[in-house]
């Protein structure tokens, strides 16, 4: 089901038909489907319609496609995303999978990387000629977990791909992807949805109210999918306490001990993130600006220089890949700071 924000997007693309350029770099937020969007190109393009548009619904190719045994569509992923993903659109992957080293069963955690196996296994398969006349499709998600031998395997095909074929890759972290994958590729960025739409859909998906919607997209960064996601979890019944926790920090009414306690719970990076936030709008009270309460009694604890020194420490975090450090000992440490007596206003050099 494609999401109300991805139609524009969806629509541009698919008009170009198998005109796309073969390799296309979609980027974009965490939590705004593109995957979903990638699978819906991938079931345009192998639409015998060949229409320009969503699948005809009729054809042979799209009901292959809809089963999930389309023998043109290749999917490759990780470990990690089929066993966690939705399986309407991640269980394809499980064929590279199998195919590189047979899926152990007794790893004590699934893989995060994209191996070299995976990738040979596919350049492999894309030298027999397509089952269906209109061609083959190959998704890679996420395309910033290949590792630097996956990396270099692709490069040959996607430089110089079989006939009648189109690499879709999907990454939110486009740093993450070698630049001689991204110079192979033509860029697709797709921005956070319009608040409006994004907070349309949440109500519509969790019967909630436009207040609840507001504070749980905003605790999201503004991703639909990442909020109802953080919803359904317990990360969310922490995160919407978030604010009173600070309050309580900031008037000394709680301990270290007990923040940690609750904000681990919590998914540390949307933490991390909002913390930012807070920085933020600490330096929009400090310079006169329109900011809540909260923030100028931030701005009044910490001061500037700590102000400054939180919002670049938690900027350097986010932009590490995700478990490149220990995520809940950073936080702890952040937790400290935010304890720690700050000079009083107006006495900073």
């Amino acid at each position: 089901m494609m999401y109300p924000w991805l139609e524009r997007p969806f629509k541009r693309l698919v008009e170009r038909g198998r005109a796309l350029p073969h390799g296309v770099l979609l980027t974009g937020p965490k939590g705004i489907g593109k995957l979903v969007l990638a699978r819906e190109i991938a079931r345009s393009l192998l639409c015998a319609a060949g229409e320009n548009r969503a699948g005809c619904n009729e054809c042979q190719g799209c009901h292959l496609f809809d089963a999930g045994n389309h023998p043109d569509y290749h999917f490759l992923t990780n470990e990690q995303t089929v066993e966690t993903g939705d399986s309407a659109l991640v269980a394809p992957g499980e064929r590279y999978l199998v195919q590189a080293d047979g899926r152990a069963s007794d790893r004590a955690k699934p893989k995060r990387v994209i191996g070299v196996n995976q990738a040979r296994a596919l350049t492999e398969e894309l030298r027999s000629t397509p089952h269906y006349a209109v061609g083959k499709v190959v998704v890679i998600y996420p395309a910033d977990q290949l590792n630097v031998n996956a990396a270099n395997a692709l490069l040959k095909v996607l430089e110089e791909p079989t006939p009648k074929t189109h690499f879709l890759l999907v990454t939110g972290a486009l740093y993450a992807l070698p630049a001689t994958i991204r110079s192979r590729c033509s860029h697709y960025r797709l921005p956070l949805p319009a608040e409006n739409d994004a907070l349309a859909w949440l109500q519509g998906k969790l019967s909630l109210d436009s207040k609840e919607s507001k504070k749980l997209l905003d605790f999201a960064n503004g991703s639909p999918l990442e909020a109802c996601k953080l919803f359904e979890e317990e990360a969310w019944l922490t995160g919407s306490s978030l604010p009173a926790d600070l309050a309580a920090i900031l008037a000394g009414d709680t301990t270290p001990t007990a923040i940690s306690k609750k904000w681990g719970h919590a998914d540390v990076r949307m933490t991390i993130r909002w913390l930012q936030r807070q920085m933020v709008g600490a330096f929009r009270a400090g310079v006169g600006g329109n900011a809540l309460e909260t923030s100028r009694r931030v701005y009044d604890r910490l001061g500037r220089d700590r102000c400054l020194a939180l919002y670049e420490r938690t900027g350097t975090f986010l932009q590490w890949p995700p478990k490149a450090v220990d995520e809940v000992l950073f936080l702890e440490s952040i937790i400290l700071s935010l304890f720690e007596p700050g000079p009083a206003r107006g006495k900073q050099g």
